[in-house]
């Protein structure tokens, strides 16, 4: 229990220090509400089929930007926070408290997931209530279960197929650049440069 008690006093100090940071807050709750809005107001709230059936154009966009907002609330803002944290010296400062490290990280990625399911019920919130999106229950399951796992189901095929070398791996040999046609012409410095035995054998 003593644990449980640090894990979740972490987490509510890390949603303390993002809502301390306005412009974090502004472009995970904010910035996808306001393309949602400018979205629907350019393009209209029309139907238009799909391959799905007839879907308006909220309809179309509020799944979309919901997962963007989880997706920076949770992938971004930990990269990011913990990169600066680690510049400016603040981790090693925790790391030298009676905090575990692992308790740390744990309010981070437990402050995140909050936040992510904040912004995704926000932007879901209002897609249904101002542009009237239609939620299927039976999908709601999926839904969940897909924004709380989080993780691709296989590797896109841009990654490369072997494993990424470690710090310690042996360079591979550089190709040899291909032969220049220039190559084998003079240069100025080789055709006046000064010859290794005079003409006739003396030096």
């Amino acid at each position: 229990m003593r644990t449980l008690g640090l894990v979740l006093a972490q987490i509510r100090s890390q949603n303390r220090i993002f809502w301390r940071v306005p412009i974090g807050a502004f472009f995970t709750l904010v910035f996808p509400v306001m393309l949602l809005v400018l979205f629907v107001a350019l393009f209209g709230n029309e139907s238009f089929d799909t391959p799905y059936g007839e879907i308006t154009t909220s309809q179309f966009y509020t799944p979309g930007l919901a997962v963007f907002a989880a997706a920076s609330a949770t992938y971004t803002n930990i990269g990011i926070n913990l990169t600066v944290r680690r510049e400016l010296g603040i981790l090693k400062r925790v790391r030298g408290t009676p905090l575990p490290p692992w308790v740390y990280l744990a309010g981070v990625v437990g402050s995140a997931v909050w936040i992510a399911l904040v912004s995704t019920a926000v932007m879901v919130g209002l897609g249904v209530l101002a542009y009237g999106v239609n939620i299927e229950a039976a999908k709601l399951p999926a839904m969940f279960v897909a924004l709380s796992s989080a993780r691709p189901s296989s590797p896109p095929p841009a990654w490369p197929s072997r494993p990424w070398p470690g710090p310690w791996a042996r360079p591979s040999p550089s190709p040899t650049p291909p032969s220049s046609p220039w190559a084998s012409c003079p240069t100025s410095s080789s055709r006046w440069a000064r010859p290794a035995t005079r003409p006739g054998g003396w030096s």
